[in-house]
C-alpha cells in the first residue's frame, strides 16, 4: 500500500505532469520527441508552458488543449499598447530572447529596463497571468476599433472564431454585439447565441478589475439598459446588481483610505516645512 501511494505522488509531481503533457504532444504528432528544446513546464493547477528553446510558446491545460498562444498576440500592430494597458512592456534582448518587464521597471527616455530591474521569471503563474492580461486588453482595442464608425472594420463582418476570441478572453460585453448586430457585422442568430455565453460571463466581468483600470467599468445604467431590452433575465439581472453593489462598495473603501493616505502625507510634510 505504502509503494502505491508513493507510485501516486510520483505521478502528480509537477515534472511528471509536465511529462505527460509532453508525451502527448509527440503522440498527437504536435511536436517530435527529438525536439529536446521543446519542453513543458508547470504553472499551476491545469497550466503548462510550452517552451520553444528559451522562450515560452504558449500556455496549454493537462490535456494539451490550448490555453493561450504567444506569437499571434506578439505579432499583433496593438500588442504594446495591449501590454502597456496591462502594466508590462515586452523587450528583446542581444540574445534574441524576449523578457517582460512591469512598466514601472522601464526607463521612459530609453525605453529600456532601468538598473537592476529584473524580467517576470517566463516559469511564474505571473508571467502567465501577464499574457492573459496583454490578451484581455489586445482583445478589447480589437472590440473598440471593429465599433469605431470611422474605422474601415465596421464595413466587414465578424467571423465565429473572431467572436470566440472575445468572448474566451471575457472582454465581450453585451452593448459589443449590440453594436455589431446594427452595423451587420453579425447576424441575429450569432447574436442570440453569443448573448447567451455573456450572459454566463457578465458577473464576473462585473468584479473584473481590467475593465476598472481603463475606466471602463460595468455601471448600474448600462445592466438597467440590459434589463430593459431584454438581454437579461430577472435573476441574472438581480444577481448583476447585487455583485455591483458589493464592488462599488469596495471601491469606495479603496478610494477613501488613498483620501485619507494623501492627508496624512500633506500634513506630514507641512510639519517638516
Amino acid at each position: 500500500m505504502t509503494k502505491q501511494i508513493e507510485n501516486i505522488q510520483e505521478q502528480n509531481t509537477p515534472e511528471a505532469r509536465a511529462k505527460k503533457v509532453r508525451d502527448i504532444l509527440v503522440q498527437k504528432k504536435v511536436i517530435k520527441d527529438a525536439e529536446k528544446d521543446m519542453t513543458i513546464h508547470y504553472i499551476k493547477e491545469w497550466v503548462f508552458a510550452w517552451f520553444a528553446g528559451k522562450t515560452v510558446a504558449g500556455f496549454l491545460k493537462e490535456n494539451w488543449e490550448s490555453i493561450i498562444m504567444l506569437l499571434p498576440l506578439g505579432e499583433s500592430p496593438k500588442f504594446d499598447q495591449a501590454a502597456f494597458l496591462a502594466g508590462y512592456r515586452e523587450i528583446k534582448q542581444n540574445n534574441g530572447i524576449y523578457d517582460m518587464y512591469h512598466i514601472q521597471d522601464i526607463n521612459e527616455k530609453t525605453g529600456q529596463p532601468k538598473p537592476g530591474a529584473k524580467p517576470l521569471d517566463q516559469t511564474s503563474v505571473e508571467y502567465f497571468q501577464a499574457w492573459m492580461d496583454i490578451g484581455f486588453y489586445l482583445s478589447k482595442l480589437t472590440i473598440e476599433i471593429w465599433k469605431h464608425q470611422d474605422s474601415e472594420w465596421v464595413f466587414h463582418k465578424a467571423t465565429e472564431g473572431m467572436i470566440h476570441t472575445f468572448w474566451y478572453t471575457k472582454t465581450l460585453r453585451i452593448r459589443d454585439i449590440e453594436s455589431f448586430l446594427k452595423n451587420k457585422q453579425i447576424d441575429k442568430k450569432m447574436f442570440d447565441q453569443t448573448l447567451k455565453t455573456i450572459q454566463s460571463q457578465i458577473i464576473g466581468q462585473i468584479s473584473d478589475e481590467r475593465f476598472e483600470r481603463i475606466g471602463d467599468e460595468i455601471t448600474f445604467d448600462e445592466l438597467r439598459d440590459y434589463y430593459e431590452k431584454g438581454f437579461l433575465d430577472k435573476n441574472i439581472y438581480e444577481r448583476a446588481i447585487k455583485t455591483l453593489g458589493e464592488v462599488e462598495g469596495k471601491r469606495m473603501e479603496r478610494n477613501k483610505k488613498k483620501e485619507a493616505l494623501k492627508e496624512k502625507t500633506k500634513g506630514e510634510l507641512k510639519k517638516v516645512r
